[in-house]
């Protein structure tokens, strides 16, 4: 009789909780590598236009003769601009959280994950329905290690989040080596 190497499954399950939740998405405003040269454009923008359209409203009327007329400043821009900053502000500090309590799928979803020896098996079951998923490691795109969580990434639209702190040191550090061996430099530490 032959002996196997049997390694069990590191198995865990855990709800998905307004503080995972929003902590994931300001995550994915700032890190997302689809849409981070959009954001850094738009940043850019506001803190480049800013104070131009300042400057230029002040400083303008000093270069022409001064007349009562030309005093006047214009303030659209600067309200423009602080509306799109509202905008922002308020998607990143306020909307996540309101979008959380309004999804009942999300404030219902449980997380089910094993981490085999060479594959992750998810399963999200939630209000609605669930989703079931296997994928070997190689398969997967990215994963970031924050202080906190690890972001693993199987697609565009497929994220999942893992608080490190549901986990034993010993079952994340077998996990983090699993991941690290398996997809070599997409395992990207974020400090």
């Amino acid at each position: 009789m032959t002996e196997q190497n049997t390694i069990a499954p590191i198995v865990f399950d855990m709800p998905l909780i307004q503080q995972d939740w929003v902590t994931y998405r300001r995550f994915w405003r700032i890190a997302d590598p689809y849409g981070q040269w959009l954001k850094w454009v738009i940043f850019s923008l506001l803190c480049l236009t800013f104070p131009l359209t300042v400057y230029f409203n002040i400083t303008l009327p000093s270069f022409t003769q001064i007349t009562p007329n030309s005093i006047t400043m214009d303030l659209t821009p600067m309200f423009v601009h602080g509306a799109i900053l509202f905008v922002l502000l308020y998607r990143h500090f306020v909307y996540f959280k309101k979008q959380y309590h309004k999804n009942i799928n999300l404030k219902s979803m449980q997380r089910h994950m094993e981490f085999g020896q060479t594959s992750l098996n998810y399963t999200s079951v939630y209000q609605t329905g669930r989703t079931v998923l296997t994928r070997e490691y190689q398969d997967l795109k990215n994963v970031f290690e924050t202080k906190d969580y690890l972001y693993i990434i199987d697609s565009r639209t497929l994220r999942m989040i893992l608080r490190k702190d549901t986990l034993a040191a010993s079952d994340l550090a077998t996990i983090k080596t699993r991941l690290q061996n398996a997809i070599g430099d997409r395992y990207i530490l974020v400090k």
